[in-house]
């Protein structure tokens, strides 16, 4: 006779019960609740406890008093404290201190009552159960209020905060038309300041009645830059004719002006460690333009010639583009030199002469032989489709 077999309707039958009876210890795992809730019950069972030490060492019941009022002060200075106006408003604060204040009253009394009568008193357990009720709904109330009201202060600031910084924007932006004017470009406007790691970069609009062009912004560069000196100097900020500069955009009528105020090339930038592997045919990003921007170099069938006096940067854009290139999963590196070739290549090949590799990072190096170089461009060449 053969195994009984189960349909699939009562396979998917199986697992949706088998699903649909979770664990008792499974639910326990996932109980989590809020811990603000039980504050009321704790204070209960305070309250409860501390009526009974009069009981318990014979002393009056008064003594409690002063130690009542003494809970309710803290609670009430610890209340202010932690719903500070600036947050929460002062509505919060202020029915959150005579929540405190009318609770640790309402408390002492019941002290006072209970050492009096017993805490075990039904009466007295029922006042207090009753008080912890109300005054614990009156409490989780708040407690649930709390966050909305932090929003609501926080969205009332940004609202106030973006108003005075259109407002401050909107001066900005007039000042900068009066020194456009000033220089000689009388018409155009300024619509836009962008804020950038050397500085701004303003965004101009000629003038729709007599055009200024491209040519003439940049024509009165130093003019700009001489009246923008001048503006900026109250701010403490130096400002040369060189650190102004013009560039066109993809429409006719609106322009870019640069205006550097940082000097962000004036020390080291790391090169960036958290790079994903790319491809070569996508462009490498071996460097950065003045204003944060990254610069984009297009390797892939493209030929490049690299220019530049000593001390320019030309030996530190090499090693950026090796960089690039070599996390590149689809690229192989080649390098030939017959000049400076040892020290631009070898600390990229030291791990594999260390043995900290099993291969090198790069795959051909030719040189400082000229026979050599030729040889890898002849090598290149039959490469190339």
């Amino acid at each position: 006779m053969s195994a009984p077999t189960l349909t699939p309707s009562r396979r998917h039958q199986n697992v949706d019960l088998s699903q649909s009876r979770p664990t008792f210890w499974a639910l326990a795992r996932t109980f989590n609740p809020d811990r603000r809730w039980f504050h009321p019950v704790i204070t209960a069972v305070w309250a409860y406890s501390l009526a009974g030490v009069p009981v318990w060492t014979g002393l009056s019941s008064w003594v409690l008093v002063p130690v009542g009022l003494a809970c309710t002060l803290l609670g009430v200075l610890a209340t202010r404290r932690r719903y500070c106006p600036l947050e929460y408003g002062d509505d919060q604060r202020t029915h959150a201190v005579w929540l405190t204040a009318l609770t640790g009253v309402a408390t002492t009394a019941w002290l006072v009552y209970a050492a009096e009568v017993r805490p075990t008193n039904l009466i007295a357990l029922g006042v207090l159960i009753l008080g912890a009720l109300v005054l614990g709904g009156a409490y989780a109330h708040l407690r649930t209020l709390a966050p909305v009201r932090k929003l609501e202060i926080q969205r009332q600031r940004a609202e106030t905060r973006a108003q005075c910084e259109d407002v401050i924007q909107e001066k900005i932006l007039d000042k900068w038309d009066e020194i456009l004017q000033a220089a000689g470009c009388g018409g155009v406007r300024v619509i836009e300041k962008i804020p950038t790691k050397a500085g701004f970069t303003l965004t101009i609009e000629d003038s729709p009645v007599k055009a200024v062009k491209f040519e003439g912004l940049r024509a009165a560069l130093g003019d700009i830059a001489s009246h923008a000196s001048a503006y900026l100097a109250h701010e403490g900020i130096r400002l040369s004719t060189g650190q102004v500069r013009a560039e066109e955009t993809d429409v006719a009528h609106q322009f870019l002006l640069h205006v550097s105020t940082n000097n962000v090339f004036a020390e080291a930038i790391k090169y960036p460690l958290d790079r994903s592997v790319g491809t070569i045919r996508h462009p490498i990003r071996p460097g950065l333009y003045e204003d944060g921007q990254d610069l984009t170099l297009t390797m892939f069938g493209t030929h490049s010639v690299m220019v530049g006096a000593t001390g320019s940067g030309k030996t530190v854009f090499s090693n950026d583009v090796i960089a690039e290139t070599t996390r590149c999963c689809d690229a192989l590196l080649w390098i030939a030199a017959s000049d400076k070739l040892i020290p631009l290549i070898y600390p990229w090949l030291y791990p594999w002469f260390a043995g900290m590799t099993t291969r090198p990072v790069i795959d051909w190096v030719a040189g400082e032989d000229p026979q050599r170089v030729l040889e890898m461009l002849a090598a290149a060449y039959k490469a190339s489709p």
